[in-house]
């Protein structure tokens, strides 16, 4: 395509332009004329419509930009913040120049915001130190443990070691205890024994000697007194 091919009206970036006819610069020259009236067109739709998005913070339903934020001895103004410490973020349509500069001028945005963290860290810090740690022990580290000791052999741990209490101590008492009753019945059989052949005995003398005195009352001979 030749810079005859088309002309322009008013010669500037963006602008609109009227391409000739085919007849005059031929079909495909003519293609491409339109074709980059097309790509012209959707560059000024881009540069003149709102077809970006923005976002800013709206507390209370009014437009506010941190962009202003300043602070005044202890009062912080234009902080965008709600009046129960939330933000309400919102989204617009904005033009590629609202865009471009919303952009730039971020980095003035974040000192701001980061001025005023640096601000209040020293009115929060025992309730970041001592609170929070508190909170992510209670409903974080707390439960993790928990779950890596139920997930893990970690448990085995204390029952192995009642195994062992069991075994090595209470087993070795209760082997005590079974050899100690056994001393204790060997001793009273031993004392039965005695007993019973005692009684045995005193039996057994009863009885020789009433087989005596049957024998002698039977004798023919009679002993001379």
């Amino acid at each position: 395509m030749t810079s005859s091919s088309y002309d322009y009206s008013p010669p500037s970036c963006a602008k609109d332009f009227a391409c000739k006819t085919a007849a005059q610069i031929g079909a495909q020259e003519h293609a491409a004329c339109v074709a980059a009236g097309n790509f012209m067109n959707l560059k000024q739709e881009m540069q003149t419509g709102n077809i970006f998005k923005c976002r800013r913070f709206e507390p209370a339903g009014l437009p506010c930009d941190v962009y202003a934020m300043a602070q005044t001895g202890s009062t912080w103004s234009d902080d965008c913040m709600n009046a129960d410490g939330t933000f309400t973020s919102v989204t617009y349509d904005c033009s590629l120049a609202q865009f471009v500069t919303l952009i730039q001028d971020y980095h003035v945005r974040l000192a701001n915001v980061f001025a005023r963290v640096d601000s209040a860290t020293g009115s929060v810090l025992t309730k970041i130190q001592v609170d929070l740690k508190a909170l992510l022990d209670l409903h974080f580290l707390t439960q993790i443990d928990a779950i890596g000791n139920g997930v893990t052999c970690g448990f085995m741990g204390t029952s192995f070691q009642n195994v062992i209490d069991g075994l090595c101590y209470g087993g070795v008492w209760g082997v005590k205890a079974v050899s100690s009753s056994y001393a204790a019945c060997a001793a009273l059989t031993l004392s039965l024994v005695v007993l019973m052949y005692m009684v045995w005995r005193v039996s057994l003398d009863n009885v020789n000697s009433c087989s005596k005195v049957a024998d002698v009352s039977h004798d023919p001979v009679v002993p001379l007194r």
